[in-house]
């Protein structure tokens, strides 16, 4: 299978789930779902502007040259630290995705109300 047909099918299931689901299930999945959008919003977003940051301090310091102008105008911390709660923010959505779809196939393994 290839990632569409997956895509398709999670999403699919979601909406059969959904629709079994009491309103007070529904709004956790929502605030799940929330969290994960804003938790996206923040690495993702503070990622591209700790990279555009970096590039404009070196491009301002290039009279340096360009290998000290990297090495000392880039917020290389910050973009690793950013770039890593990215990873883990991908590697929490597998184990969401997971859970949400074991629970589909009748694994038992988790519960709506199982998902922090």
């Amino acid at each position: 299978m290839n990632h569409r047909t997956d895509q398709a099918n999670f999403r699919r299931a979601f909406a059969a789930r959904w629709e079994r689901s009491s309103p007070e299930q529904q709004g956790r999945l929502a605030l799940i779902l929330w969290g994960h959008a804003v938790a996206a919003v923040l690495t993702d977003g503070g990622l591209a502007a700790c990279l555009a940051l970096s590039a404009t301090r070196i491009w301002r310091r290039r009279d340096q040259g360009w290998v000290r102008a990297t090495a000392d105008g880039g917020y290389w911390k910050t973009a690793a630290g950013l770039a890593l709660a990215a990873a883990a923010r991908r590697a929490g959505r597998r184990h969401l995705v997971r859970r949400l779809t074991a629970e589909e196939a009748g694994d038992g393994a988790a519960r709506a109300h199982d998902v922090p």
